[in-house]
């Protein structure tokens, strides 16, 4: 459970860069307004790194080649969850249709983290070793937050245990 929050956090802060790459390469400016701070954040990250116009220019390359990619497995991926559902839950559900249609969600999954996975060692190539080491130092930070986001949303429950009863008169 852990390692997967790990991962999508990962995969996560990936996309961020990716999207913010796309909205600095365009010169956009980052909307301010309360409800959108995601791309503020994203431009924090591209600054924090340091990239030189060439390295956005160059991130913006891959994220547009693999766009198709990765368009491409999300919809593999959605095809088999579907025909895997409607396999559990028709009349005529059999194990072995099942076990197929599983097969078919592994599969669009392992191309989707194949797409993913080529795609983030392509822009950490363009990276310097300083900016590498940047970007594992917020990578850090950004599964610390994570991780204690999911503390904080556990603990309630805990705390709620852990109170010392007191008697009722």
């Amino acid at each position: 459970m852990k390692r997967t929050l790990i991962n999508r956090s990962l995969i996560s802060l990936a996309a961020l860069i990716l999207g913010s790459v796309s909205i600095f390469a365009q010169e956009e400016t980052p909307q301010t307004t309360p409800g959108a701070d995601k791309p503020v954040r994203q431009v924090r990250i591209l600054q924090e790194l340091g990239l030189t116009r060439e390295q956005i220019q160059q991130i913006r390359r891959i994220n547009v080649q693999r766009r198709p990619l990765m368009q491409e497995s999300q919809q593999n991926l959605r095809l088999a969850n579907r025909a895997l559902d409607l396999a559990i839950y028709s009349e005529t559900a059999t194990e072995d249709d099942i076990r197929e249609k599983m097969k078919a969600v592994q599969l669009a999954q392992a191309e989707q983290i194949k797409v993913r996975t080529f795609t983030e060692y392509q822009i950490r190539r363009v990276l310097t070793p300083e900016q590498l080491e940047k970007f594992r130092q917020l990578r850090e930070r950004m599964m610390n937050r994570q991780d204690s986001k999911t503390e904080k949303q556990t603990r309630p429950s805990d705390r709620l245990l852990d109170r010392p009863k007191t008697p009722e008169n």
